[in-house]
């Protein structure tokens, strides 16, 4: 039996935006998207189970004095198909397309590569610029026969595109068990069944091996606790190549502070939209 869910529907703003895709990645909620028109304000369908007790999300949404435009109740199986109908393929890189679709191919006849990928909730979210900016730091590095460990690597679509840039010995690792899932589907459908991915709270499961580059697209917070992690300088020692994605406009003067106080050597920095990326390495 479907369990049925209550979805709500507030209009937001861009810069609203940003905030819950925050507030709900910090939380661990994924059963939520955004929905964008041409000319219209974005907005966000959020589903709580019936009866349910998750009463925090709705006193956030609250506290930021949303309009809520609709309340209804409607089975998981259709507000699934919903979110699905959001989805997009979309350009990672130059050359390079994500495909959300993998039991259909896509016509890109300027792409030089398509990654079919095995769609997780956090795929529509809309943070497709933060996995950009990851991808383009990450092709500013030689790849080729490098080791890399992808931290927080949802549907693995950045350990994927090592995989196609020519590292070895990949590690993806995420504390979420079913984006762990959909990693491994996804790594099977694009002919790259030995990535390596497994369940780890950042580095807590993660052997203390050296790795060549270490990417992590994650939100802010996240990131200030793995930088904190001693066990990062053993994973990425000096002159190790480190990119840190997913760091909004608000949070950027928190990741600058602690990236000075860290001692690091700034490699390369991006932006796209309220987004910013850092590529950086400890020092010796």
């Amino acid at each position: 039996m479907s369990i049925r869910y209550t979805e709500r529907i507030y209009l937001i703003s861009q810069e609203h935006e940003y905030e819950l895709q925050e507030y709900f990645a910090a939380h661990e909620f994924c059963d939520f998207f955004i929905e964008s028109f041409k000319d219209q304000s974005p907005v966000l369908k959020i589903y709580l189970p019936v009866d349910s007790d998750e009463h925090e999300y709705l006193t956030f949404l609250d506290s930021l004095e949303l309009e809520c435009t609709s309340k209804k109740e409607t089975l998981e199986q259709d507000w699934l198909k919903a979110w699905l109908d959001t989805l997009e393929a979309f350009e990672l890189s130059p050359g390079v397309w994500v495909n959300p679709f993998p039991e259909e191919k896509l016509e890109k006849p300027e792409a030089e590569l398509i990654m079919n990928i095995v769609p997780g909730t956090a795929f529509g979210t809309g943070l497709h610029s933060t996995t950009r900016l990851a991808a383009s730091l990450m092709e500013k590095q030689q790849l080729q026969g490098k080791s890399l460990l992808d931290v927080g690597c949802g549907t693995g679509i950045l350990a994927l595109l090592g995989h196609f840039r020519g590292a070895q010995n990949i590690v993806a690792v995420d504390d979420d068990t079913m984006a762990i899932v959909k990693a491994k589907e996804t790594f099977k459908q694009n002919g790259a069944p030995n990535i390596t991915a497994y369940a780890s709270d950042l580095l807590k499961e993660v052997p203390a091996q050296k790795f060549d580059i270490v990417v992590a697209n994650i939100i802010c917070e996240v990131l200030l606790l793995l930088l904190a992690d001693e066990k990062l300088k053993v994973i990425a020692p000096p002159g190790t190549p480190i990119i840190f994605s997913g760091i909004s406009d608000k949070k950027k003067a928190q990741m600058d502070k602690a990236l000075a106080e860290a001692g690091v050597e700034l490699l390369n920095q991006g932006h796209e939209g309220d987004w910013n990326s850092y590529a950086f390495s400890f020092k010796n």
